[in-house]
């Protein structure tokens, strides 16, 4: 396996102090929510990608992408970024190391709505202050 496209969301409460993050079960560490790319039907595809693995892994449902990245012509979200990076080799899944070509949005959602992770993909899903993880 060479690659695949992977989605991901950078969710800050309106405020921007707070950072929603997942841990991770396979990687034990905190990150932001994402995972595989799956083909839909949406306006926009990589978004719709974004907000339903954002939801899964979280369970807040709220979730708008942040205005400073509309594009003013088309309406649509822009990514916040995009990168390629290594993946190790997983044998519990049959996977060797590989590329995940991730493309992230930052969204928008209440940090007062109630969580519930989807505990078969992670450990835990919480609201974290943005300054800790602007430094890191």
């Amino acid at each position: 396996m060479r690659g695949h496209i992977t989605t991901s969301a950078f969710v800050l409460d309106p405020s921007t102090r707070q950072l929603l993050l997942i841990h991770h079960k396979t990687l034990q560490r905190w990150l932001q929510p994402g995972g595989h790319f799956e083909a839909n039907e949406a306006a926009d595809p990589l978004l719709a990608s974004a907000l339903r693995e954002a939801r899964e892994e979280t369970g807040i449902e709220a979730l708008q992408p942040h205005p400073e990245y509309l594009d003013p012509i088309t309406g649509l979200a822009l990514p916040l970024d995009i990168d390629s990076h290594a993946i190790p080799a997983n044998p519990r899944k049959s996977e060797g190391a590989h590329w995940h070509h991730d493309y992230a949005y930052l969204l928008l959602a209440d940090s007062r709505a109630p969580l519930s992770p989807q505990l078969a993909e992670v450990h835990a899903a919480a609201w974290q202050p943005a300054r800790a993880w602007a430094a890191a």
